[in-house]
């Protein structure tokens, strides 16, 4: 960032103040380690930042104004009095603050009572999507629920015209949500901290064989993964396995190791905190990205960063990133088939270090923290706000 460029925004940092309104769960820790990436970000570009968000305040420690609202496991109490709880929030922060830019992010897209609000009195609103609700609802449920799919795809349309601003994590999911017919779109990426997430040990010299980090649910493919480990193990029954995380299908993927664990090498672990994520990702030779659907995955960069190998399917922005046997590894689909046969091609590349080197080299140049400030900066001037 040159100096000019520098100095406008230092400039402009003292009088700009920012409003984040977050969605999510009180314990989705994925979603608050994105929120205070966010943060982050925006600090270098406003000394007055304000959020509102149902994950638990220590999460946020020494941050800017946190102000917490309640979140509802029913779905139905959720949609409703989450968006009345972001709305009695905002009122009470613009009453006594002067605010520039409200920033929606991580899962608010159907949020309409805080953005018609917001809209009515003039104030200008960024929309950051992880991809339209509706392409999921109707991936998942199908026909069954036709009312409240048009009710929603109603309320997505609304929402993503009347924001000055629709923004993504990558180019791709801009494309692949159609998002380029409204008038102002960005990509909105996040950082690898390349502080925390280096690389520590060769892969030769690291005790798990192959890994998986992540959601235990249907569209991150999880299940395919442990019908392939039997495929595996049948052509190596040596390999150790490790598999982290949380989510839907932890107790169908907990049966199936304490099962399986007298015949194969598997560890489970449960949600692995941030801080302590660079080290198990260098005790892992290659990681296993096997989702149906993607956006930009930070365990994906994360791993990278940490000299750790991808093997991923052509999923959303992936491609974008991993070339196949150039900075990771392509499977074709994520079939416990192929998913076996890719692990044995990957695990028994002969050049796997130069590989993994690459990826590393890769995402250490185009996910600093520097970019992500530059690319926040330009939508700030796109919508006036800079």
């Amino acid at each position: 960032m040159n100096n000019r460029n520098s100095s406008i925004i230092e400039k402009n940092k003292e009088h700009r103040s920012i409003l984040l309104i977050a969605g999510g769960s009180k314990d989705n820790k994925s979603a608050a380690n994105n929120q205070k990436k966010v943060i982050d970000i925006l600090n270098e570009l406003s000394h007055n930042i304000y959020l509102i968000t149902p994950c638990n305040r220590s999460f946020f420690l020494k941050r800017h104004y946190i102000y917490n609202i309640t979140s509802y496991k029913n779905q139905f109490f959720s949609f409703i009095l989450t968006q009345i709880n972001q709305l009695i929030a905002t009122i009470k922060i613009l009453k006594y603050n002067n605010i520039d830019l409200i920033i929606f992010i991580f899962g608010c897209d159907l949020n309409i009572l805080p953005i018609i609000y917001l809209k009515l009195i003039k104030k200008k609103i960024a929309l950051r999507s992880d991809g339209r609700p509706t392409k999921i609802i109707s991936k998942y449920l199908g026909n069954k629920y036709k009312i409240k799919s048009f009710l929603f795809k109603l309320i997505e349309e609304i929402n993503y015209r009347l924001v000055d601003c629709v923004l993504s994590e990558c180019n791709y999911a801009i494309s692949d949500n159609e998002f380029e017919k409204y008038p102002k779109t960005g990509s909105a990426p996040l950082y690898v901290d390349t502080n925390k997430f280096y690389f520590k040990k060769e892969n030769n010299k690291r005790h798990y064989d192959l890994g998986y980090i992540g959601r235990f649910s249907e569209e991150k493919g999880i299940l395919n993964l442990i019908k392939a480990i039997e495929l595996i193990f049948s052509k190596n029954n040596k390999l150790n396995i490790f598999i982290a995380g949380e989510g839907d299908l932890f107790q169908e993927t907990y049966k199936f190791i304490q099962t399986e664990k007298n015949h194969y090498n598997i560890t489970l672990h449960p949600w692995i905190t941030p801080d302590h994520l660079p080290n198990y990702l260098n005790e892992i030779k290659l990681i296993v990205l096997p989702s149906k659907k993607e956006g930009l995955p930070n365990i994906m960069l994360e791993a990278m960063a940490c000299g750790t190998p991808v093997l991923a399917t052509p999923v959303g922005a992936i491609p974008d990133v991993i070339q196949d046997e150039v900075t990771g590894f392509i499977m074709e689909n994520n079939t416990p088939e192929c998913i076996a046969q890719n692990v044995m091609r990957a695990l028994n590349h002969p050049d796997l270090e130069g590989i993994a080197e690459r990826g590393r080299q890769y995402v250490a140049r185009e996910f600093t923290f520097e970019k992500a400030v530059e690319r926040w900066q330009h939508i700030l001037t796109k919508i006036k706000c800079y």
